[in-house]
């Protein structure tokens, strides 16, 4: 992991990452993973239900 603004190390992460096939064949899964968590399906919902219940209390 890399600091904000350390792009430096983030370029030497990135090259040791796709050097190593099943390091980033691991990060592919995660990072899918993590964006299915933010699939319209699933999220939609979430934001209609927040809405309706601001749209309630008249904030």
């Amino acid at each position: 992991m890399s600091n904000v603004g350390d792009y430096e190390d983030m370029a030497k992460n990135t090259i040791a990452l796709l050097s190593d096939e099943k390091k980033f064949q691991k990060f592919r899964e995660n990072a899918f993973a993590q964006a299915k968590k933010f699939d319209i399906e699933s999220i939609l919902p979430m934001y209609e239900k927040l809405y309706k219940e601001v749209i309630a209390k008249g904030i």
